[in-house]
């Protein structure tokens, strides 16, 4: 039980991460959308200031742009431009700490993605192999030695009297028409098979069905009620 407490402590913590990843995740895309508006912006005036330049000389023949107005055209299509340049650099700056703090995807791991994560790590760029999917993955892991602990246990305190009824079943399956012409020391995994196939025939008789999504959404339970 020790085992399993500590698997779980480890769980929680590991489980707080990958959430904490996740939120960092969803605050930079909310920067990036907020980054991509403010540009889409920037770019229409842009486009706005640069038709009014180009039929500069036209209104200024026709009496409807001076000379002032023409200069103050062309100080604001500089400080837009400007505003484009630095926009450009954070929305790269944001999108580089999004992929940090992602790290490889599932599909790119082990491929070009795990690659230029290598190269940042040795450049120093980043620290360590860290990021969404490495943490995932080490939730998985730990998720499943704790599941192992937990299924651990739950055979532990299967009542010492129960293996007074399990011997006979063994016995007679070893002494069975399976078996018969097999001689020397039992191999306990030529047993495992038809004895949980017969105890698993208990729990879930023939036309029942067990899935494993089922299974899994209890252990998720289970590990939540903890």
């Amino acid at each position: 039980m020790n085992n399993t407490n500590t698997l779980h402590a480890q769980y929680i913590d590991q489980k707080t991460k990958v959430e904490r990843i996740k939120l960092d995740i969803v605050r930079i895309n909310d920067e990036l959308q907020t980054l991509a508006l403010k540009l889409a912006n920037a770019k229409m005036i842009n486009q706005e200031l640069t038709e009014q330049l180009q039929n500069a000389s036209h209104n200024i023949a026709l009496g409807k742009l001076t000379s002032e107005e023409l200069l103050k055209l062309k100080q604001d299509l500089t400080s837009n431009d400007e505003v484009i340049k630095v926009l450009l650099e954070v929305i790269s700056a944001q999108e580089a700490a999004k992929e940090i703090i992602q790290g490889p995807s599932f599909e790119s791991f082990g491929g070009g993605g795990r690659l230029e994560q290598i190269k940042k790590i040795q450049s120093g760029e980043i620290s360590s192999a860290t990021g969404l999917y490495t943490e995932s993955k080490d939730l998985s892991s730990i998720k499943q030695k704790l599941i192992d602990s937990i299924a651990e246990d739950k055979a532990s305190n299967i009542p010492a009297s129960l293996s007074g009824e399990i011997e006979p079943i063994i016995k007679s399956i070893v002494v069975g028409e399976k078996h018969q012409m097999s001689h020397g020391l039992v191999s306990a995994s030529d047993i495992y098979q038809d004895l949980g196939k017969l105890l698993y025939e208990i729990v879930y008789p023939t036309g029942s069905s067990l899935s494993f999504e089922e299974v899994r959404k209890d252990y998720d339970e289970i590990i939540n009620a903890m």
